[in-house]
């Protein structure tokens, strides 16, 4: 079953753009938590946000 997040993740491209970024850097464990709750909340940033 898909779930409404997934759809809001999918739908955000720009988000989905740095994420595959910071993934391709090598980077620490600690930072690579941090960026992903930074990423987190800009979506929600962005949902809540209208446009």
């Amino acid at each position: 079953g898909s779930r409404p997040s997934e759809a809001v993740l999918h739908a955000a491209s720009p988000t989905d753009r740095t994420a595959s970024k910071s993934h391709i850097l090598p980077k620490a464990p600690q930072s690579r938590q941090l960026r992903g709750l930074l990423v987190t909340k800009l979506s929600l940033r962005l949902i809540s946000a209208p446009l």
